[in-house]
């Protein structure tokens, strides 16, 4: 690596420290992503800036860190050319020590202390500006507040993280100019890794197939009693029903994933077609227990509504059903590290693009609209992603529960944010005024609560 591009990777990070902001979802966010896609310009870029994008549209913090750590991960896994589950597993710290490499590339070759003499260098520029902007900002207080917010720590961090992780990005792709990468081999041999023979996997494998058919025959006839099998005196309780049997099911397929990822990677090649077929069974029987799951679900979303959990756990079995599809349709052994890694990213964008929160009130609502049960504590709990679906409240009900997220969320708001902070939820919650003279409606138990605003300027 050049100075030149050194110097570009330092003048992003200066960017980078100004454009994202720490403590919040912001439009910075997205200006990141846009950055992140033209470094690598490929689908794995588009999908980690369109996490990174949630950032301008979602107030709720659990989702968007969600987004932001998924994102990251596929970064890390497109930076560094994770293919393997073990190069997945470890392509966020290869990352960060390209970055040291990167620092040291950049060191004349003959030079073996050049690395110590740049960073030297980094660092005797930080103290120089941080101790000509102090006297800078002690004579122009004007100078002094535009300079603060920029030299604070979280923005040095955030300096010292992008300018590290840009030149692990650069040190990484160099990397790969140089040196080609190994061509891919067919099958899913690998040095010093043993071959089962046929009936070693086969076995077994069949005898899963029979067990998973047996299963499904079984869970159809359950399935289709829905409602009718729950109520029944002698049926389990909505709970027993959804929670504990989503839990196991959702766990037999985790596990099975492990096994077809462990025959896929053992399997001889001239075995390759009795593999898709018995595999292939196995995968297919599987998306009926995962069908199962999302049933049960279902039900019990029915009965009780969502909440962040439950559709957290929504999400999480139509990943593992999402796996299984992407595996039917592509079948290459050596692709289900990142068709797991794209299918989760491709699962937490798609429940970030629907809003969440929102979908959560819907449901909280619906509940409301069918017995009379209004959950208000936790409506009041969610984010200001969730007020579009307060709109189907009858007055006091909608505005109080709307002013109590207003009111909890009240520092974050845009109003008060700078630019690179601005949020599209916020923006909007900004120009909610809740109306009335008192709020009758109680929000510490439910329908049958306790306690008043009296008054409900507070909220304004």
């Amino acid at each position: 690596m050049d100075v030149r591009r050194f110097l570009l990777v330092l003048v992003a990070a200066v960017a980078g420290a100004v454009v994202i902001p720490l403590d919040r979802a912001g439009i910075g966010w997205a200006i990141a992503g846009l950055a992140a896609l033209a470094l690598l310009r490929n689908w794995f870029g588009v999908v980690a800036a369109a996490l990174l994008g949630m950032g301008a549209v979602r107030s709720a913090g659990w989702v968007f860190v969600l987004c932001a750590v998924a994102a990251v991960m596929v970064l890390a896994a497109t930076v560094v050319n994770g293919r393997t589950w073990r190069e997945l597993g470890l392509a966020l710290p290869r990352w960060v020590w390209g970055g040291w490499q990167g620092i040291r590339s950049v060191a004349v070759t003959s030079d073996r202390h050049g690395a110590v003499r740049v960073a030297r260098g980094i660092g005797m520029g930080i103290i120089l500006v941080i101790v000509f902007g102090l006297l800078l900002g002690s004579a122009e207080q004007r100078f002094a507040d535009l300079l603060t917010p920029l030299l604070s720590w979280p923005r040095l961090v955030t300096f010292a993280g992008v300018a590290l992780l840009g030149l692990g990005a650069l040190h990484h792709r160099r990397t790969r100019a140089v040196t080609p990468p190994p061509a891919v081999v067919s099958g899913p041999r690998r040095e010093g890794r043993r071959e089962w023979g046929r009936f070693e996997w086969a076995i077994p494998v069949a005898l899963v197939d029979l067990l998973f058919a047996t299963f499904a025959i079984v869970q159809f006839t359950v399935l289709f009693g829905g409602h009718d099998h729950v109520l029944d005196p002698d049926g389990p309780t909505y709970a027993q029903y959804a929670r504990g049997g989503f839990l196991e099911l959702a766990t037999v397929a985790v596990l099975t994933l492990a096994v077809v990822a462990a025959v896929l990677s053992r399997v001889a090649p001239a075995d390759g077609s009795l593999a898709r077929v018995l595999v292939g069974l196995l995968c297919g029987l599987t998306l009926v227990i995962v069908g199962s799951a999302l049933w049960r679900m279902r039900l019990y979303v029915q009965a009780f509504g969502f909440t962040r959990s439950r559709l957290l756990a929504t999400a999480f079995i139509v990943w593992l059903g999402l796996i299984l599809l992407l595996l039917l349709a592509v079948w290459r052994r050596a692709v289900l590290p990142r068709l797991t890694l794209a299918a989760g990213a491709l699962v937490l964008l798609g429940l970030a693009i629907l809003n969440p929160d929102r979908i959560v009130a819907q449901t909280v609502i619906g509940r409301w609209q069918h017995d009379g049960h209004l959950d208000a504590p936790y409506l009041a709990s969610l984010s200001l992603d969730a007020l579009p679906a307060l709109d189907t409240l009858p007055e006091p009900k909608r505005w109080c529960i709307a002013g109590a997220i207003i009111r909890s969320q009240r520092s974050h708001m845009t109003s008060g944010d700078a630019w690179n902070e601005w949020n599209a939820s916020r923006e909007a919650a900004g120009k909610i005024r809740p109306e009335g003279d008192n709020c009758e409606y109680y929000l510490t138990r439910g329908y049958r609560m306790e306690g008043n605003w009296t008054d409900p300027s507070e909220l304004r």
